[in-house]
């Protein structure tokens, strides 16, 4: 067991654990994202249902609702490094049973859909404990003064691995067919699991009873972030927004592919543009973030102000019938969207010792996203009991979006919030997970 000071952890941003962090998964993302986008335009084509593309989306973010918390509060008390591992090895491990299925039962449309489903389940168990292990982990790799940069780099590359991976999965859906797309997604998450078994996690040490068990119970420890939460007043506002904003931003990208098809009139095809240019926009905003140094008070302003604009181009896009429209608004509100989350989410980071950091972030995915698997099934059914009725319900979700940012924009506790400075970090004694 290895001892240092956590002020000579990490010396620079590109050191050896951020670079195959940031590796294992830009490769494992790559495969995740042919595969999304190949599945997509699959469901599209083969079942033009809109009910069904909801129901998946609500299956999904069932489990990632109720187990974030517990999730997070396990990444606390555990190896986030072993969690990190293992997440990759199941997800490979139901990826690689359904190329199987694609392959020996692929003209069994019903059978595959459920199979879909309960991967999409099975998915979202998964992600409830892999995203709070590794946001967590994040500002423990690199240096604090460096952190909105290595969000912005991490949130860059990303988003340039999913274009790229949009852009040539069409091609590759036509050349290989669905189930060698799904393989090669399997295999990219295996290829994650080893890239990030090599990387070194500091972790706080938990303090132990002379007895040998935890001093903190489980339950305790997992209502912790939730009291964290609820004892910043700025932040419990912003969380419960964060909700209802979520909640009527689902219908923007769960009715995309209809929009395209039957508003504007154009190719499916299409819909991997329009969704590639949203994330050329959220590139843009990430690296403005990355970048652009802005004082406390001015950045809380520039978000609150952000965030309205991007509820207006909602409004904007359910009145648009035109292409070249909607690409400028899609950019647009990729571009806010990306300068946002790299800022709440380094203010969230700095603001959370790393100690709680992980049971925080699960705290907050549960509040913030409690209503998203509801949102999905609802949306999906209000599209198609409306007859598709796109600009209706982006206008009407548009209009919900400019209110609640203008309450946000009123609230002085969000924006003492979003004006947050750490303070100086004291030294503290951490371990290391090999």
């Amino acid at each position: 067991m290895k001892k240092e000071n956590s002020n000579s952890i990490k010396e620079k941003l590109f050191n050896k654990d951020f670079f195959l962090l940031w590796n294992g998964q830009t490769v494992s993302r790559f495969g995740s994202q042919i595969y999304y986008m190949a599945m997509l335009l699959w469901i599209t084509e083969v079942t033009d249902s809109a009910s069904l593309l909801g129901i998946m989306g609500m299956i999904s973010s069932i489990p990632s609702i109720l187990l974030a918390t517990i999730g997070g509060t396990f990444a606390d008390r555990h190896s986030r490094k072993a969690i990190i591992i293992f997440s990759d090895v199941i997800n490979a491990v139901i990826i690689f049973v359904l190329a199987f299925i694609f392959y020996e039962k692929g003209d069994n449309i019903s059978l595959i859909v459920s199979v879909l489903l309960g991967i999409a389940f099975i998915n979202g168990i998964v992600r409830s404990f892999f995203t709070p292990a590794i946001s967590a982990a994040i500002p423990d790799l690199v240096p604090k003064t460096k952190l909105t940069t290595a969000n912005s780099f991490l949130q860059s590359a990303a988003q340039v691995t999913t274009i790229i991976a949009w852009a040539v999965s069409g091609v590759l859906y036509v050349a290989l067919g669905m189930p060698m797309l799904i393989l090669i997604n399997g295999i990219t998450f295996v290829f994650g699991a080893i890239t990030k078994s090599l990387i070194t996690i500091p972790q706080k040490k938990l303090e132990v009873n002379p007895d040998g068990t935890a001093k903190n119970k489980f339950t305790r420890d997992l209502k912790e972030g939730m009291k964290f939460i609820w004892q910043n007043t700025g932040l419990k506002k912003l969380v419960l927004t964060t909700l209802v904003l979520n909640f009527f931003t689902i219908p923007i990208v769960l009715l995309l592919p209809f929009y395209v098809k039957d508003i504007l009139m154009l190719d499916k095809v299409w819909i991997s543009y329009f969704i590639i240019t949203s994330a050329i926009g959220s590139v843009l905003g990430y690296i403005v973030a990355g970048f652009v140094r802005l004082k406390p008070v001015t950045r809380s302003k520039v978000i609150v102000i952000m965030m309205i604009f991007n509820a207006v181009l909602t409004i904007l896009l359910g009145l648009n019938i035109y292409l070249w429209g909607a690409i400028v608004i899609l950019i647009l509100g990729g571009l806010l969207n990306g300068f946002i989350q790299v800022h709440i989410q380094t203010i969230l980071q700095l603001s959370t010792d790393t100690e709680i950091r992980g049971r925080v972030y699960g705290a907050i995915s549960t509040l913030a996203g409690s209503l998203t698997p509801i949102g999905m099934a609802v949306f999906g059914i209000i599209g198609d009991l409306t007859g598709k009725n796109i600009p209706l319900i982006y206008e009407l979700s548009g209009s919900v979006l400019l209110l609640l940012t203008i309450y946000v924009a009123a609230s002085s506790d969000i924006r003492k919030f979003l004006a947050y400075k750490p303070e100086v970090i004291p030294e503290t004694t951490i371990i290391t997970n090999k």
